[in-house]
Order: C-alpha cells, then sequence, then structure tokens
C-alpha cells in the first residue's frame, strides 16, 4: 500500500510538471507566432534592402547595428518602466515603421527609419529575453526556447519561399511594392505581441503609471546602465563576449556579403536553404542543450561553422552554387546553435536579474556587427571568413575556460565559505556548551 500510494503520488506530481510545461509551450508557441508573423515582413524587407538601395544598404546596416548596440544599454530600465507587454509592443513596431520607409524611396527617410528600427530591435530582443526567461521560471530553458525558435525562424522559408516561387514561375512583380504590402503584415505582427500572455508575477509590476519622480529615476537609469556596462567586465561575460562578437560578425557575413557570392536571382533560394536550416535546427539544439548542457553545443558550433567556410571557399573556386548553397544551410543551424546557446547560458548564470547580462550581450553583439557591415565593403568574403573561422576557435577555448575553470572555482569558493561558517557555528555551540 505504501509503495502504491508512494508512486500514484510521483505520478500526481508528473502530471502536474507535464501540465505546467504544456501551459508553458502554448504562451511561448503563440509568442512564436506573432514573431513569426512580424519577421515575414521583417525578413522579406530587409532581404530586398541590400537590392533596392546597394548604395545605402551596408550605412543603414551599420547604423541599425550600432544602434542597438548604445540603446540595449538602458533596455534594462526601458523595460522595467514600461513593463514586458508593452516594451515588446513599441519595439515591435519600430519593424513596420522601417518596412514602410523602403517604399517611400527616399534615402534620408530610409536612415532615419534605420535608427528607429535599432532602438525597437534593443527594446523587443532584451524584453524577448527578458520574457523567455519569466515564462520558463529556470526550467526547460532549452526546450521552450527550442519551441520558439522552431516557429519564429519559419518566417524565413515563408518569405523567401514566396519570393522563391515567384522566381520560378516567371511572374513578374515589382519588388518596389513589396516593402508596402509587407508593413500591413508587419502592423499585424506587432498587434499579435500585443497579446502575448504575461506571468502573474510580471503583472503587477509597475509601468507607465510610476509615481517615482523624474531625477529619482535617472539616477536609477544611470545606475542600472553603469551596473550593465560592468557586467561587461565580468569575467563571465569577457568568455561569453566571444560568442557574442561571433554571432554579430557572422550575421554581418550572411546579410552582407554571402549574398553577393551568387547571383541576384538566386538570393532567394541561397536565404530559403538557410532559413530551412536555422528552423530545423532550432527545436534540435534546445532538446540538446536540456539534455546534454552546453559541451554538444559548442562541439557542433565549431565543425559546423569551419565546415560552412571550408564549402564556400570550395564552392566559390568551382563556381559551384551547390556549394554555396550548402554552406548557407550550415551557417543557419549555426545561428540556430548560438541562439539557444546564448539565452540558454545567460539564464543558467544569470538566474535572479536576466534583464542585464541580456542587455550587455546585445550591446557587444551588435557593435561587432555593425563593425562588420562597416567594413564589408571594404575587405574580400575570405577576410571575413578566417576572421570568423579564428572566432569560432577562440569561442570553444572560452566555453571550455568558462564551465571548467571559472565556474569550477567559483563553487568551490563558495563550499569553502559554508564550511568556514559551519566551522564557526560549531565553534559558537561548543563555547556556549562550556560556558554553560
Amino acid at each position: 500500500m505504501a509503495k502504491s500510494y508512494v508512486r500514484l503520488e510521483r505520478e500526481g506530481k508528473q502530471k502536474k510538471e507535464d501540465g505546467r510545461d504544456s501551459c508553458k509551450g502554448l504562451v511561448i508557441s503563440y509568442a512564436g507566432v506573432a514573431f513569426c508573423v512580424l519577421f515575414i515582413a521583417q525578413s522579406l524587407a530587409q532581404n530586398l534592402f541590400t537590392t533596392l538601395y546597394p548604395g545605402i544598404a551596408f550605412k543603414g546596416w551599420a547604423i541599425i547595428m550600432f544602434v542597438i548596440g548604445v540603446v540595449s544599454l538602458f533596455t534594462p530600465f526601458i523595460q522595467s518602466k514600461l513593463g514586458i507587454r508593452f516594451s515588446l509592443f513599441v519595439g515591435a513596431m519600430a519593424h513596420p515603421i522601417f518596412i514602410g520607409s523602403l517604399a517611400t524611396g527616399s534615402e534620408w527617410m530610409i536612415l532615419a527609419s534605420c535608427a528607429i528600427l535599432g532602438f525597437g530591435g534593443a527594446l523587443l530582443w532584451v524584453t524577448h529575453g527578458v520574457y523567455i526567461a519569466t515564462v520558463c521560471d529556470g526550467e526547460n530553458v532549452g526546450k521552450m526556447s527550442g519551441i520558439f525558435w522552431l516557429i519564429f525562424n519559419t518566417n524565413l522559408i515563408i518569405g523567401t519561399f514566396g519570393l522563391s516561387a515567384l522566381y520560378f514561375f516567371g511572374i513578374n512583380v515589382d519588388l518596389s511594392m513589396i516593402p508596402a504590402y509587407m508593413t500591413v503584415v508587419g502592423l499585424i505582427g506587432a498587434f499579435m505581441i500585443l497579446g502575448v500572455k504575461i506571468p502573474k508575477s510580471e503583472k503587477n509590476t509597475k509601468g507607465p503609471e510610476d509615481s517615482k519622480g523624474f531625477l529619482v529615476s535617472l539616477k536609477e537609469e544611470t545606475l542600472r546602465t553603469r551596473d550593465t556596462l560592468l557586467l561587461c567586465l565580468d569575467p563571465r561575460m569577457l568568455l561569453l563576449s566571444f560568442l557574442f562578437i561571433l554571432q554579430g560578425t557572422t550575421a554581418s557575413f550572411i546579410y552582407g556579403l554571402m549574398p553577393l557570392l551568387v547571383d541576384s536571382s538566386n538570393v532567394s533560394q541561397l536565404f530559403l536553404c538557410f532559413g530551412i536550416a536555422k528552423t530545423l535546427a532550432s527545436f534540435a539544439s534546445g532538446y540538446v542543450y536540456d539534455r546534454f548542457g552546453w559541451t554538444f553545443l559548442i562541439a557542433g558550433n565549431f565543425i559546423i561553422n569551419l565546415t560552412a567556410y571550408a564549402i564556400i571557399g570550395l564552392g566559390v573556386e568551382t563556381g559551384s552554387l551547390n556549394c554555396i548553397f550548402g554552406a548557407s544551410a550550415l551557417l543557419g543551424s549555426a545561428e540556430a546553435l548560438f541562439l539557444i546557446l546564448i539565452a540558454g547560458t545567460i539564464m543558467d548564470l544569470w538566474q535572479v536579474d536576466s534583464a542585464p547580462p541580456f542587455a550587455a550581450y546585445r550591446f557587444l553583439n551588435s557593435l561587432a556587427g555593425g563593425a562588420g557591415f562597416l567594413i564589408s565593403p571594404m575587405i574580400s568574403w575570405m577576410a571575413l571568413a578566417i576572421f570568423n573561422a579564428v572566432a569560432v576557435i577562440a569561442t570553444t577555448v572560452c566555453f571550455v575556460v568558462l564551465y571548467k575553470v571559472v565556474l569550477k572555482k567559483s563553487e568551490f569558493q563558495m563550499y569553502q565559505s559554508c564550511d568556514k561558517d559551519q566551522e564557526k557555528g560549531i565553534e559558537m555551540e561548543e563555547e556556549c556548551i562550556g560556558g554553560s
């Protein structure tokens, strides 16, 4: 009877945990769908950016990335004032503004909207990290992140597949009109994001109605920004910074130089391969992270990235489109690994308050990406590929040092301090017994 009762109790607990996971999965799935709709429009627009405006595209990308980097330092404060829901909505609304500017044909409006997109992107993605951490609450981080990215990354497939179909069937479409249509889709996605479910613990946090005075708020913002900057000097963050920088420079290679390796008619197919691989790898990466930890992902990152750049070199040398398409798929898988590895590591190392580390991540990542886009027109694809390959090796070494040296040392020091506290407690008990 006792064994039967214990078994039933264990099964009841397991059912409750499965129920919580199902609810979390549904919440994350809706967020993934809302983000996906928004970025169907955004991904199509950003793929057309270089085609429609080759003279200012790299400059525009650099503005976006640099603004994201700078604004990321202040986003934890902004997010704490607006709350999760309105921070996501305000960040999302910057995207249809950027997409709509591409339909105007005005270069100054496009560059101004790039700055707006940089602000919105910083707020959206830092808040997204906080939102996922809040929903997960330390449980199944990799799985829930994988569900989000699996659904979200289908935007790359839907958008690029649509363009590929148009080219395949020989349908003539005025590319300059696509941003106008996508602006409407972007607005729908932004308002869908407004409907994301917020965990109960976050519903009572103060938002725009916060009654604190301006000087008090300014002081808080200054201190929080200082803390975020100081966090960049944390040994853990310094070791992770190689991964952040690698993700930024990889993005500048994928969206800046890689499309130039093929004809404009093949760009949509190139990104279709990229999107399919990134989507399929997203959920698999989350499962692997939860099941096996960081080691398998960092090993996969090492192998996939170096193989991709080697295949690109072979494709350029031989003129093989299949090689370049295959390398694009590998880089899509690597992007999925980056996202899960970064999100999972930050949420594991900073469980109490994940906003500052996500802000520090965006700061370092965006500055690296901005620098990559800025210098891309001045260097060859080979130079950036070699830099990224070296960064892959450095990232692998830094992860090993982080987990095998830095974190082990901090755990050992924590155990030592616990032992000392216990020894002091025992000595005080002995003194009390001796005194009595």
